[in-house]
């Protein structure tokens, strides 16, 4: 059983992860899964830069996967099992990772960051499908934004349960339209099919909402490969920008406000995700009231069942916890599975569609037009004045964490889609 590592963004922080036992599994030395338990390939970066997250992914899943195994798990007592791939952020590593799983009979995937990866592996999952209907695969998308996933490439066999781009950028820019004091947007954001998708939008939104923000300018960076940001943060100083709206996560969000921040660059940061795996705080409160993040949950929504979840969570893996979407995607691929009698991916993929779901955020439903989870949204700001603060167990927290600033129904950012979904006969 192999040990892997995983550096996190907090100070000297190291975690000794055994993978669920799982990188065990890697072995292949069984071809299909048991007969009680319903396999799920987590396709992800387990090595590299990006190997954080892969980890907080997997913690996350197990974490939910426990809880319904808790309930009794699925069709009268299968439980799920999480196999994890290490796709070293890569497209292609992430389509071998297909044929592995067709080789295992793994008939349900899920995966980690990247909307380039997850193009690919929907386009990858299409045509085997498409030439191996008895063996259909199912994606289920709990954190890639990109809209063109369920827009202009849509796919009957993928399914989002977290908000697309455009759908993050209404509510941001939504935000933005109540600040008169934001009169000029810098955009920075990572050069791939997701910063692209982020850059467009943000532009289409604040002309509509705000024509009259400047936009000071923009730039596109590599993914995960720029150590020192401060030449960009150069640009943004000398643009005059009072706001900087970016989609970086990771490092390259770390990193583009650390370095914002050392050189005293006086902004409002408008992001897309600065919760995710604590990527603000170790700036502690040199943030306060400057970072701000559009998110469907965050931990200071109140909820006593989501608490005790989290709070559970954290004290086991002494990590924070962030994917909403996560429950959401378990629970309700849990139900579609027991609507459709078993675990044939086309059933439950039927089951999905149309689906309602009661969470903590209230009633979130999956678009059958697009499979599209349409939920509620809100925008918080970085502060001390909260009830829990990032950084660890809850107990022993920063007191820095998110606070609401603005709420969205799901009415509020629904927006149409343009796709038109092949479907299987």
């Amino acid at each position: 059983m192999k040990k892997f590592s995983f550096v996190t963004p907090r100070k000297g922080v190291v975690l000794s992860l055994i993978v669920l036992a799982a990188m065990s599994f890697i072995s292949f030395s069984t071809a299909t899964a048991a007969e009680d338990t319903i396999q799920i390939a987590y396709s992800g970066p387990l090595s590299g830069p990006a190997a954080v997250l892969g980890e907080q992914h997997i913690t996350q899943l197990q974490h939910m996967i426990d809880k319904i195994h808790a309930k009794g798990g699925v069709l009268g007592g299968k439980k799920f099992e999480i196999v994890p791939l290490d796709n070293k952020f890569s497209v292609q590593e992430s389509q071998v990772n297909i044929q592995k799983m067709v080789g295992r009979n793994i008939r349900f995937i899920v995966a980690g960051p990247g909307s380039n990866i997850s193009h690919g592996i929907s386009d990858a999952i299409k045509k085997h499908n498409s030439r191996n209907p008895g063996q259909s695969i199912l994606f289920l998308n709990f954190v890639t934004q990109d809209i063109a996933l369920t827009d202009a490439n849509c796919n009957f066999w993928h399914f989002r349960f977290y908000e697309n781009t455009d759908m993050k950028m209404q509510a941001l820019t939504s935000y933005v339209a109540k600040r008169p004091d934001i009169k000029k947007i810098f955009l920075i954001n990572q050069d791939y099919d997701y910063g692209h998708a982020m850059q467009s939008a943000a532009k289409r939104f604040l002309k509509a909402k705000r024509p009259d923000v400047q936009l000071a300018g923009e730039v596109l960076h590599p993914v995960s490969k720029t150590k020192d940001f401060s030449p960009y943060i150069a640009k943004i100083k000398a643009s005059g920008a009072d706001s900087v709206i970016t989609a970086n996560w990771g490092s390259d969000l770390f990193l583009l406000i650390k370095a914002g921040m050392e050189t005293g660059l006086d902004v409002n940061w408008l992001t897309t995700d600065a919760g995710i795996d604590d990527v603000v705080i170790v700036l502690g409160k040199t943030g306060k009231d400057r970072i701000y993040q559009v998110s469907s949950w965050h931990l200071n929504v109140p909820n006593p069942e989501m608490e005790a979840f989290t709070n559970n969570y954290e004290k086991k893996y002494d990590r924070t916890w962030y994917f909403l979407s996560i429950p959401i995607m378990f629970d309700m691929f849990a139900k579609a599975l027991n609507e459709a009698g078993g675990s044939d991916p086309l059933r439950v993929a039927k089951a999905l569609e149309g689906m309602h779901y009661q969470s903590i955020v209230g009633d979130v439903y999956m678009r059958r037009d697009d499979h599209q989870l349409i939920t509620s949204s809100s925008v918080s700001v970085y502060t001390d004045d909260v009830k829990y603060g990032l950084g660890g167990t809850k107990a022993k927290g920063t007191k820095m964490g998110f606070k609401t600033v603005m709420s969205f129904s799901a009415k509020d950012i629904e927006l149409p889609t343009t796709c038109n979904m092949e479907r299987p006969n």
